[in-house]
């Protein structure tokens, strides 16, 4: 399985993947939950209600405020973590300097 994350909307997913070197993505009718079930021994992880991530997708996080961001290897996109799944996913050091922003934010 070579996707990044998948994006919960009611009964579809958003899923994102990297086709020849370029971020890609595709609707696909299925819920989170059966996503989750199926792809958690493939490596990926719930980060929050209407996320889930490849954890060899995070580049690293950052602190932002209160909240945590995870940030990916293949994308300027920044990925929230629930409160209740900050024990589980950040447990070191963060990757990425707390200072750092992400090329997103350098845009904006």
């Amino acid at each position: 399985v070579g996707s990044e994350m998948c994006i919960r909307d009611s009964n579809y997913i958003t899923v994102f993947f990297l086709k020849d070197g370029r971020l890609s993505k595709e609707l696909i009718r299925n819920t989170l939950k059966k996503a989750e079930e199926s792809l958690s021994s493939k490596g990926f992880i719930k980060c929050h209600r209407s996320y889930l991530i490849n954890q060899s997708a995070i580049q690293g996080w950052k602190k932002d405020g209160r909240n945590y961001k995870l940030l990916l290897k293949h994308t300027n996109q920044t990925i929230p973590v629930s409160r209740s799944y900050i024990p589980t996913i950040i447990k070191d050091e963060p990757l990425v300097p707390k200072t750092a922003i992400s090329p997103q934010e350098a845009e904006d």
